[in-house]
């Protein structure tokens, strides 16, 4: 029988075993930190002792943080920990659901593909005019545009969802902005209804994108809604390679991630890189390609990594942005781009409620006889605030609730003469406000007070009403 001394002492050697292994990350850091991830980020930088000269009170926060990163080992124990739990059926990252028959999914995209959380009609309605009035602006310039939603991997191909995420029969966002997009005649080209007509399946199944075939197709159907002349590179060579490691099998499975196959196009390469960088992930690229015609400004996200190459070879010059919202008054002056072209996966929808593009407010035509005043029907409201864009200091913007909002709700701003549309976004609150942009330079000689005017139906109602207020240039 065991006495007590190898008793305690066969528990002292297991508590020092497994104090030796938890020091081992921490230890071997020194001499084997991790440098690289196979995550779609960046890892965290050693922290600063101090930030602007005083105490950085988060810094044992941000030590933390850089720990968590760079321990060595790091991508092997993920990888472990991801292929440990994969036999359970679960994964390891709770950004990423496990499908079956091997597919990965973006947990972002779970609510939409349950028809929860869906955008209401007002939302789709505020999007699709927020798009109309990009739109016009692009129109009033005689540039062509097109937008388009790169679909959600489940949208498309949810079979291999886990059973608990049942499918219903509720709207998802795309099922309740379509018709709106419609209705405001937005230049769409619509992905979804080509990709379902297609047999082959152009996702991947362990990334959150179509593979290369897809993207061709997207490129070709964009063109079309364009009705312009395009390469099909229906004679470029392709490659079959079983080589592709997609983002979301990198972020469970990490350095043990499975390739799959994927078609690589040899294109013509006739175009170069003209920006810093020639990486796809970068916020801004620009192309040229002296064989072909054409200005063109793209603003995208991670889906248009693949459709770069084949838009390059299509435009004597292309600028492709990750910007948003969207900077398009001052790219298309910067620019002169021929076409523009927004891409937007359904999943970042709500971008168009919450960012969009920063153009100056568009003027209209607006009769305002028989117009009620506050105090005649209504209760005044909060006055407009006056901020400088936080994304772009040149321009001012005007903004405020506005009460009892719905998708007919139009929302309008007179100053002096000329009287402007407002963009309706929503706040983080979910509550309906009005939002303009203004150039610095034009508020800076305009002269009076700025009203606020509602729509709804015949009646027209002034909201509020407040003299110009820039704010002052902030000093050291």
């Amino acid at each position: 029988m065991e006495n007590k001394k190898e008793k305690k002492l066969r528990y002292l050697i297991f508590i020092l075993i497994v104090l030796i292994l938890c020091a081992v990350p921490f230890v071997c850091m020194f001499f084997a930190p991790t440098t690289e991830t196979t995550e779609n980020r960046r890892l965290a930088a050693f922290p600063s002792f101090t930030e602007e000269g005083k105490p950085n009170a988060d810094f044992l926060q941000d030590l933390g943080a850089y720990f968590e990163d760079h321990f060595a080992f790091r991508n092997l124990i993920a990888a472990a920990d991801g292929r440990l739990q994969s036999l359970f059926g679960v994964s390891s990252v709770d950004t990423v659901v496990k499908g079956t028959d091997g597919w990965l999914y973006y947990t972002a995209s779970a609510n939409d593909f349950q028809g929860l959380d869906a955008m209401t009609e007002n939302e789709a309605a505020f999007a699709a005019r927020n798009l109309k009035l990009m739109q016009d602006y692009l129109d009033a310039k005689k540039i062509d545009f097109v937008f388009t939603v790169a679909p959600n991997k489940n949208a498309l191909y949810g079979e291999n969802m886990p059973y608990y995420y049942l499918r219903t029969d509720l709207k998802n966002s795309m099922d309740v902005f379509a018709p709106y997009l419609a209705a405001e005649k937005i230049s769409y080209a619509d992905l979804f209804s080509v990709f379902r007509a297609q047999e082959k399946v152009l996702y991947l199944k362990r990334d959150s994108h179509w593979n290369n075939e897809g993207a061709l197709l997207a490129y070709e159907t964009i063109m079309d809604t364009l009705e312009k002349p395009y390469d099909a590179f229906l004679t470029a060579p392709v490659l079959r390679e079983k080589t592709e490691r997609g983002d979301l099998g990198k972020m469970v499975y990490s350095v043990w991630a499975d390739p799959e196959w994927n078609s690589y196009y040899t294109l013509p390469e006739a175009y170069t890189f003209t920006s810093e960088s020639s990486d796809v992930e970068a916020a801004l690229l620009t192309t040229e390609n002296k064989e072909a015609k054409g200005k063109l400004l793209m603003f995208r996200d991670s889906f248009g990594n693949t459709l770069l190459p084949f838009f390059a070879e299509n435009f004597a010059s292309a600028v492709f942005s990750k910007a948003a919202p969207y900077p398009l008054e001052r790219f298309v002056e910067q620019y002169r781009p021929d076409v523009v072209i927004a891409e937007k996966v359904e999943r970042n929808l709500s971008d168009l409620l919450v960012k969009p593009a920063i153009i100056s407010a568009p003027e209209c035509d607006l009769a305002l006889k028989g117009m009620q005043t506050a105090g005649e029907g209504q209760e005044a409201a909060d006055p407009p605030v006056f901020e400088e864009s936080f994304d772009d200091p040149t321009y001012i913007c005007v903004k405020g609730r506005f009460p009892d909002a719905t998708a007919e709700t139009m929302v309008y701003a007179k100053l002096g003469d000329h009287t402007y549309e407002a963009y309706r976004v929503v706040n983080a609150s979910g509550e309906a406000e009005y939002l303009l942009y203004f150039k610095k330079t034009d508020l800076e000689q305009a002269e009076g007070a700025l009203a606020v005017i509602l729509k709804n139906g015949a009646t027209l109602s002034q909201l509020c009403s407040a003299p110009i207020t820039l704010p002052e240039a902030e000093t050291e």
